[in-house]
C-alpha cells in the first residue's frame, strides 16, 4: 500500500513539474516604442524624438530591468541615444536626458542595469543614426533573475531621404480593403514565409502572424476606428502599409 501511494504521489509531482517556472493567468507586462511606426520618418544624421511605453499588468513591483538589444551589436557605432524617464509632457523643456550605452553585446539598459520595482513608465528617447540602413532591435524587460518576461522584436529603416517602403525582395507589397466585410487584404506577390504586425498609432501590437504566404487577410471588426499600420518582416528587410478603419 505504501508504495502505491508513494507511485501516486511522484506521478501527480511529474504532472506539476511543467507548471513550476511561470505562473497561470497572469496579464504579462508588455513594452513597445512608436520608433518602428511609418509614420516616423528616421533620416540619417536628423534627431528623432520617440515614445517608449511600459505596461506593467501583474508583474507590477518585480524588480526588472529595462534594455534595448541590437539584433546587430556592430551598429552599435551608428547610433547615438539619450533618454528620460516619466517626463513632464506639459513641460517638455525641462526633460533631464540621460545617455543610453550600448555593450559589445549590443545591450543598452534604461535605468539602472540591475532593475528597479516595475510600474508604468512613459519614456522619452532621443536618437541619431549616422549611417542609413535598416535596424532590428529587441524592447526588453529582464527581471532581476535573468529571465526575460517581455520581448518586442522592432525592425526600421533609417533613409537618406524621407520616403516610404512598400517593398521586400522587389516585391510591391498592397493591401486592399474590403468595406462589405469588414476586412483588409495584404498581397503579398513571391514574398514567402513573412511576419505580419498589424499596430495602432501608439505602437501597439493588435494583431500578429507568422509564416504568412501568398495572401493574408485581416479582420477589422474588432479593431477601434483610426489609423492603423500593417508592417510584414521577411528576415532584415520590411515593408509598411496603412489602413483606416471608420
Amino acid at each position: 500500500m505504501k508504495k502505491l501511494l508513494r507511485a501516486y504521489v511522484t506521478f501527480f509531482a511529474l504532472l506539476l513539474l511543467p507548471l513550476a517556472g511561470f505562473s497561470q493567468g497572469l496579464d504579462e507586462p508588455g513594452i513597445n516604442s512608436t520608433l518602428d511606426n511609418p509614420g516616423v520618418n528616421v533620416v540619417v544624421n536628423e534627431v528623432v524624438y520617440y515614445d517608449l511605453f511600459v505596461d506593467a499588468r501583474d508583474r507590477a513591483g518585480e524588480v526588472m530591468a529595462i534594455r534595448i538589444k541590437l539584433t546587430d551589436p556592430t551598429q552599435r557605432q551608428y547610433i547615438t541615444m539619450e533618454y528620460t524617464i516619466d517626463p513632464d509632457r506639459n513641460n517638455p523643456s525641462t526633460a533631464v536626458f540621460s545617455p543610453l550605452t550600448f555593450d559589445e553585446e549590443g545591450i543598452g539598459y534604461i535605468g539602472p542595469k540591475e532593475g528597479a520595482p516595475l510600474k508604468d513608465y512613459s519614456i522619452i528617447i532621443r536618437a541619431t543614426f549616422t549611417q542609413a540602413g535598416r535596424y532590428s532591435y529587441h524592447l526588453q524587460l529582464e527581471r532581476n533573475d535573468l529571465n526575460i518576461m517581455a520581448d518586442n522584436l522592432e525592425l526600421i529603416k533609417v533613409s537618406s531621404t524621407t520616403g516610404t517602403d512598400d517593398m521586400i525582395e522587389n516585391t510591391r507589397i498592397m493591401a486592399y480593403p474590403t468595406v462589405a466585410d469588414g476586412t483588409v487584404n495584404v498581397d503579398l506577390g513571391q514574398v514567402r514565409n513573412a511576419d505580419l504586425q498589424v499596430m495602432d498609432m501608439l505602437g501597439r501590437t493588435v494583431y500578429s502572424a507568422s509564416k504568412v504566404n501568398g495572401l493574408a487577410t485581416i479582420n477589422t471588426h474588432q479593431l477601434s476606428k483610426g489609423l492603423y499600420v500593417i508592417k510584414v518582416i521577411k528576415g532584415s528587410d520590411a515593408a509598411a502599409l496603412r489602413f483606416i478603419v471608420k
